[in-house]
């Protein structure tokens, strides 16, 4: 992207809710050269989990979904986080993690249509190197995503199931006419809330039977966001 073009509308927006926000702007320049807009549609695996020399440009997310995940070998996935707007990605080989060596097993998928803005990893290197301001706000990042991580985690060991499972249907949510939509299904559902299959199918049945959800093939319509916003934070109770 040459560093004089005015930025188009949608990437200078997910730059105003990044870390990157107030970069001075010759910073921001050096990071820019180099970039490019990358189109992921949904279901494509971005990152491979199989491939331990796989890495990942640095980029930022524009629009869109993708979740990370971690695979076990014998077939089980979980899911670790989901990028959206505003977030980095890719910044692993960049700190000197590119063998994958902390991370075996983890990949990443488009949720949704997704639009990323990939940074040169020579120029991103480089612009980290030599900019005190960069520095300190994939510092600030990173530590935000810890800290993110360990909430997720304490929540997914002592939230109940419903409150997992509604919370990620929110998560996973576009919007489509007048309603939300889930695109997915009950294994998908028990990957991202840390469960089983058959305990997530009950959960679904029960929040059909009250009128939170609809059921249609392989989507979710959600046609009460208020009462999963009140289970996900376990202020709501299903009758068993």
């Amino acid at each position: 992207m040459p560093e004089s073009a005015p930025l188009p509308p949608e990437i200078a927006s997910a730059l105003a809710d990044s870390c990157l926000a107030d970069l001075p702007s010759v910073v921001l320049d050096r990071v820019l050269v180099g970039a490019e807009v990358v189109r992921h549609p949904r279901g494509t695996v971005v990152r491979p989990p199989d491939d331990p020399r796989a890495t990942q440009a640095p980029g930022l997310v524009i629009e869109g979904l993708l979740r990370v995940f971690r695979h076990e070998a014998d077939g089980r996935e979980a899911t670790a986080r989901y990028v959206d707007a505003g977030d980095l990605i890719g910044l692993a080989a960049l700190l000197g993690f590119a063998d994958n060596a902390l991370a075996p097993g983890l990949g990443a998928s488009a949720v949704h249509d997704t639009i990323v803005l990939e940074f040169s990893p020579e120029a991103f290197s480089f612009a980290l190197r030599d900019e005190a301001a960069l520095g300190l706000a994939v510092c600030r990042y990173v530590f935000g995503e810890l800290l993110a991580t360990q909430h997720a985690l304490t929540g997914s060991v002592l939230l109940p199931v419903r409150s997992r499972v509604a919370s990620h249907l929110l998560d996973l949510a576009e919007r489509c006419d007048r309603y939300l939509i889930v695109t997915t299904s009950p294994q998908q559902l028990a990957a991202a809330a840390g469960s089983v299959r058959e305990v997530v199918s009950r959960v679904l049945r029960q929040l059909e039977e009250t009128g939170i959800v609809r059921r249609e093939r392989d989507r979710v319509v959600l046609l009460d966001s208020a009462a999963l916003h009140r289970l996900a934070s376990n202020e709501m109770y299903l009758r068993d």
